[in-house]
């Protein structure tokens, strides 16, 4: 028979799994409500090796838009660093009412794709949109901050609006079909509460452990 504690130390060990593959959504988005209203949701947050984030692109209401997201520096703001990701230009078309059978992203509200780049460091890391000039006008934001290199220490680089420097290719990612939209309801002021894979994982599993005592 196979003992309560056996069943624990599997459980941990799937949660543990589930940990280091979690997804972590950030939306790219025009927000009206906000001062500078080009932003990332959320705009800043941690995450470990191992993790994957998955940028969603969104139409600002009923208009299209046309966002990215490049790896930045924090030696200088709005461009790109050497060797960094980045997604290429992602139009995104509001979703139709009725259904648009000729253009497929009108059925989501988000464009059909979305761009997905595995973390593989802890260090602080910048990105930002290099469309225009939504990086001068918000659209930034920072993974990991530390007390010298987060979203104010990159603020502070940014002296006047103008466009970003983007980079001369797609790098560092994979453009894969939209799994789904990023749920609005969970969307609050510039930061977005998920469900994480590992949380689900560590419920699902303490679950099942708790059928078998």
């Amino acid at each position: 028979m196979v003992s309560f504690t056996s069943v624990l130390v599997a459980s941990a060990a799937l949660a543990s799994t589930a940990l280091a593959q979690r997804t972590i959504q950030v939306l790219a988005v025009q927000d009206l409500t906000l001062e500078d209203t080009f932003v990332f949701k959320p705009n800043t947050f941690t995450a470990a090796v191992g993790d994957t984030i998955e940028f969603h692109f969104a139409p600002t209401g009923f208009l299209p838009s046309n966002h990215s997201v490049a790896q930045g520096t924090f030696e200088s703001s709005c461009t790109p660093m050497p060797n960094g990701f980045f997604s290429g230009f992602v139009p995104a078309m509001p979703k139709a009412t009725p259904p648009d059978p000729v253009t497929p992203d009108t059925e989501l509200g988000e464009a059909p794709k979305v761009f997905r780049v595995p973390v593989r460091t802890t260090n602080p890391m910048v990105f930002y949109c290099a469309t225009a000039e939504h990086c001068t006008r918000g659209m930034y934001a920072v993974v990991n901050p530390s007390n010298t290199q987060n979203l104010a220490s990159y603020k502070a680089l940014i002296k006047k609006y103008g466009p970003a420097v983007a980079p001369l290719a797609v790098a560092g990612g994979q453009m894969v079909d939209n799994p789904g939209v990023v749920n609005p309801p969970l969307t609050e002021a510039g930061a977005m509460k998920l469900p994480t894979a590992s949380a689900i994982a560590m419920t699902g599993a303490i679950a099942f452990a708790l059928l078998l005592a």
